[in-house]
């Protein structure tokens, strides 16, 4: 539950709405968090952001969990190809040329520089999960409830939290903390 818990919270507070929450496990994936992101052309800010939210889950399992694991393979491939399609097709970096025009391995220069910024973005997000351990544990653990009832309030069916329930416990957790 903390990994995709780590994905909601670090969402939220990056501006993203969190549409969903479940940790039901369905194929590879041991459960999932759905969230918007803010327009539909986006700045290297705004990428940098969606790949902080990519990296949450691992910063949450490093935070606040038994550390890292197998489990975010998926989450680093998509922020990864997030990351390099910034330098490398999108003009967002140290280069205006299209790469893929010129050969479809990225340029070294720019896995060096993606990997380093990985690095950034999942301190990052350790950073802000490890400020909202109390919410994390709140979150975690009203995910846990409603795997398994599967009716809990503020659920759709099958289990999942949704926008109404995620904001009901951020609201309650920053209301106990004074905010």
């Amino acid at each position: 539950a903390l990994h995709e818990v780590g994905h909601a919270i670090v969402a939220h507070r990056l501006g993203h709405k969190v549409t969903a929450l479940s940790i039901i496990s369905r194929g590879i994936s041991g459960g999932h968090t759905k969230s918007v992101i803010p327009g539909a052309i986006h700045t290297l800010k705004e990428i940098r952001d969606t790949a902080t939210v990519m990296l949450a889950g691992r910063a949450a399992d490093i935070a606040l969990g038994d550390g890292a694991n197998s489990g975010a393979q998926a989450d680093l491939e998509a922020a990864t190809q997030l990351l390099l399609a910034a330098h490398e097709c999108q003009g967002l970096n140290d280069t205006l040329l299209y790469m893929p025009a010129v050969s479809p391995r990225p340029r070294p220069g720019a896995v060096r520089s993606v990997g380093k910024e990985l690095t950034e973005l999942l301190d990052r997000a350790i950073a802000m999960i490890s400020a909202e351990r109390d919410l994390a544990t709140t979150l975690a653990l009203k995910a846990d409830r409603t795997m398994l009832d599967g009716n809990a309030s503020a659920t759709a069916p099958g289990g999942i939290i949704t926008t109404s329930g995620i904001n009901t416990v951020i609201a309650t957790t920053e209301g106990a903390d004074g905010d």
